[in-house]
């Protein structure tokens, strides 16, 4: 059996797919790292799904993401030609639209937003919350490394923006009827 310990990212270093060594601090380990932690993150909000009724799709709609992530978080450690000599399986607009198809499907039984919420509520909302936030820094990670004169797979900002609504939106959806907390401007103490 294979150890699961390498020693090889003792000095700093890993490497990427396809066999190029850069340090840990590189951009791209930045951004592939922080879909991996985005997809431990919808894991640990799977397992407040339950049995709950408006759950149940919700788990599912959950587990395709993560399977995605895994896609992503193999194209962002490839470079252009690695995606090109690998099998990998692209992020394409059709990612996109297929979350915009879930977030309008929960956003039909939403009342309308008109203020700002405090991420709260149930453990399965608030869950959703934090990997919301997760996915916003994915996605600045990823701009970032694209900033850095590296090139991004062509749909991977728009899919991983549209992922962090869709969490908001999973996050209302999962409070159900509970009345959600609205922001109101602090006075100073």
């Amino acid at each position: 059996m294979a150890k699961v310990y390498t020693k090889v990212g003792d000095q700093g270093q890993t490497a990427l797919l396809g066999g190029e060594k850069v340090s840990k601090a590189d951009a791209r380990i930045e951004a592939y790292g922080t879909i991996d932690e985005l997809n431990s993150f919808i894991g640990h909000a799977r397992a407040a799904t339950g049995s709950d009724s408006k759950a149940s799709p919700l788990d599912s709609w959950l587990e395709q993401l993560q399977h995605w992530f895994f896609d992503l978080g193999s194209l962002l450690a490839a470079g252009v030609a690695e995606r090109e000599r690998f099998t990998l399986i692209p992020i394409t607009a059709k990612h996109t639209l297929w979350v915009e198809e879930k977030i309008d499907q929960m956003t039909e039984s939403l009342p309308e937003l008109r203020q700002f919420i405090l991420p709260a509520g149930s453990e399965l909302a608030t869950r959703l919350h934090l990997a919301r936030t997760v996915a916003r820094r994915a996605e600045r990670a990823m701009v970032q490394y694209q900033a850095s004169g590296h090139v991004l797979p062509e749909h991977a900002v728009p899919f991983i923006n549209r992922v962090s609504d869709f969490l908001f939106v999973a996050a209302r959806y999962a409070n159900g009827s509970e009345p959600e907390t609205v922001w109101k401007k602090s006075i100073p103490p």
